[in-house]
């Protein structure tokens, strides 16, 4: 994936790509979206749609948006 630049809008698939780059380095999935930021795979965690949060299903190793 290639990396975006500063104060680029990530999307929900550049998140799930971000994870799975992240997954095959260090197979622990965390709930924290800022390990991708500290991994430099993404610039920032974007904020989720009104109304909705980001879940990470630990299982299927994505990235989901879900109602609050």
């Amino acid at each position: 994936m290639p990396r975006n630049e500063p104060g680029a809008t990530v999307s929900l698939e550049q998140l799930n790509q971000a994870l799975k780059i992240h997954y095959e380095v260090s197979p622990i999935v965390s709930d924290d979206l800022s390990v991708l930021v500290r991994a430099k795979l993404i610039p920032s965690v974007p904020l989720p749609p009104p109304g909705k949060k980001y879940l990470v299903d630990k299982q299927k190793v994505e990235v989901r948006l879900v109602n609050q």
